[in-house]
């Protein structure tokens, strides 16, 4: 019986197996009711985009200065102008863009200029070009106007451009005596208004006795003045930093020597030359090797003896004080040289070289220029 029992239990369990069981297998089988798999992951996980990621696809922010033109306004204040290009492939807001100016000088200096952020916000697209146009206060011996272009604080480009010659030079000067006056006439040689200061050569000459003229390119311009003239030996332009704080803050432009006499405005005429018996035509001085060269012509058709002296108007000490007898030949030219080599010669030094004539020892020339 028991044995009888035992193999029912086993037909039933059988039974129930193939009852559920059995039809699982089937339809698993037919593949029609599948059960979803699990998710595998087939890639690790992605990573957090960092800052320096995002860098790294970020559209490239590219300018470049194309070009720095300078001119004038009537009034003789000096202006730059730049075109500046977006050359990379993000546009760039324009409030986000900043100037940084500065300008060499011929002593080595860097002085700033100004530092500039443009006022409006529209978009400079790639390859799109914006112009622009400050005042400079230029310095009288600059040499290179520095311009630096930044976006947001990164700087992006950097161009200098030669500062434009100033030449003005004095084509006519006299003075009449009776009535205390004297005049010059001037002559621009460049393209650009120059604002000059035109003062007299004297021992006696205050600071502020100076006459301020704007010289139009290309143009002429004429000033009076009135002075005691007892002591006066020439007249003088000058060209003043427009910018305080440089020294010495001017650079001479021209010299011309004075007789009395004559028609104010009227160029003195070539058969009188003579009555300037000798003159400083030119000093140079080369800053590489602490030497300067100046050269004295004798306007006579006669030997002249003279006496040629030079040294500094400041900063200077015992043995730098150059001087020469000499015989300049009828119509024509000696040089005196200074070595300064073993000496100090800072920024704003100026140098003076003058000529006596013998045996009388009374001064006929002179001429100062600053040792950039």
């Amino acid at each position: 019986m028991h044995t009888h029992f035992a193999l029912n239990l086993k037909r039933h369990l059988l039974l129930v197996m193939l009852i559920f069981v059995l039809p699982g297998i089937a339809i698993a089988a037919d593949g029609r009711m599948l059960s979803p798999s699990p998710v595998k992951t087939l890639n690790p996980a992605v990573k957090k985009v960092t800052a320096a990621d995002k860098n790294k696809f970020a559209l490239k922010r590219e300018a470049k200065i194309l070009a720095i033109d300078f001119r004038t306004e009537p009034s003789g204040q000096w202006l730059y102008t730049y075109n500046v290009q977006n050359t990379g492939a993000a546009v760039l807001d324009l409030r986000d863009i900043q100037f940084k100016t500065t300008q060499d000088l011929s002593n080595g200096q860097r002085l700033p200029v100004h530092t500039v952020t443009l006022p409006t916000g529209n978009p400079l697209n790639p390859g799109q070009t914006v112009t622009g146009c400050y005042a400079w206060n230029r310095c009288s011996n600059a040499t290179l106007l520095r311009l630096e272009l930044f976006y947001k604080g990164a700087r992006l480009d950097v161009k200098t451009a030669s500062a434009p010659p100033i030449d003005v030079n004095i084509t006519k000067a006299a003075l009449d005596t009776d009535k205390n006056t004297w005049g010059a006439s001037l002559k621009n040689n460049t393209g650009n208004a120059v604002k000059v200061a035109v003062r007299l050569i004297s021992d006696m000459a205050k600071a502020g006795q100076e006459i301020i003229k704007v010289v139009p390119a290309n143009g002429t311009a004429s000033c009076k003045g009135l002075a005691d003239l007892k002591t006066v030996k020439g007249v003088q332009v000058i060209f003043r930093d427009e910018k305080p704080g440089n020294q010495p803050g001017y650079v001479v432009l021209d010299n011309y020597s004075l007789s009395s006499g004559m028609t104010i405005g009227h160029s003195r005429p070539s058969s009188d030359r003579t009555s300037v018996k000798a003159t400083v035509e030119s000093i140079v001085w080369y800053s590489g090797t602490k030497q300067w060269v100046a050269t004295i012509k004798n306007n006579t058709a006669l030997p002249l003896p003279v006496g040629i002296a030079g040294w500094p108007l400041e900063n200077g000490v015992q043995g730098m004080t150059i001087w020469s007898n000499e015989t300049i030949p009828a119509g024509n030219t000696v040089q005196l040289v200074g070595d300064y080599s073993g000496y100090s010669v800072p920024p704003g030094t100026r140098l003076k070289v003058h000529v006596l004539l013998k045996p009388s020892n009374s001064k006929v020339h002179e001429k100062i220029i600053p040792l950039d």
